[in-house]
């Protein structure tokens, strides 16, 4: 039996190559089809000259293994176990090894009850699941004012652009439907968030200000 992480290491590195296989001109294998003939071509038959030949269509293709560490146990004042992305608890032994040996951090903030990503390194572009919940769950619906598209159905928006220097956090995203999310980015409207109690309000072209959520007019 393959220790958990090397299985998931695998797995991860057979889903990065059959997409990357799939977008060749001139491909019909279905996914399954490729991860078969990955494996078969790759960990059998090269597994004695180190995996890939670094010359050949999969160049560049590098599967990423993602572990989450409570900082104390990492520091050996826990006993709070690891977790390996996609497959669960991991021991205390291996997370380390892999921590050791890790080429880079990416910090993560979570909520100290609950467990929740609240805020993630600046290096991460892309949305925990759990922060996703967490912003939907803050904002029932688009913050558009009037739009009372559901958030579930809606983009999770950088309010401060990447681009700009907005960060992957809970401060600063929040739900916006396709029709108002280019509103923000490409058009004069501006979405400002007040940083004591955390309200939303928009500034018009006109440079009036209205609440997300206006009364009736």
């Amino acid at each position: 039996m393959l220790p958990a992480t090397a299985a998931h290491g695998i797995e991860q590195h057979l889903d990065a190559a059959a997409t990357h296989l799939a977008g060749v001109d001139g491909e019909t294998r279905t996914r399954a089809q490729l991860r078969a003939d990955v494996f078969t071509g790759h960990y059998l038959h090269a597994a004695a000259t180190a995996g890939l030949d670094p010359q050949g269509p999969l160049r560049g293709v590098v599967p990423t293994v993602r572990v989450t560490i409570p900082a104390l146990t990492l520091l050996g004042r826990s006993d709070e176990p690891a977790t390996l992305d996609g497959y669960g608890p991991i021991d205390l032994d291996t997370a380390r090894d892999l921590a050791a040996g890790a080429p880079a951090w990416v910090r993560v903030l979570t909520h100290p009850v609950t467990g929740t990503v609240i805020d993630v390194d600046r290096h991460a572009y892309k949305v925990p699941a759990d922060l996703k919940r967490l912003i939907r769950i803050r904002y029932p619906t688009c913050v558009f004012p009037g739009c009372g598209r559901p958030s579930d159905s809606c983009d999770i928006d950088h309010r401060i652009r990447w681009a700009d220097g907005g960060t992957t956090s809970a401060d600063n995203l929040t739900p916006a439907c396709p029709r108002h999310h280019p509103v923000k980015d490409e058009t004069q409207w501006g979405l400002h968030r007040d940083p004591d109690t955390g309200d939303l309000t928009w500034t018009t072209p006109t440079g009036h200000h209205t609440d997300t959520d206006p009364p009736p007019f």
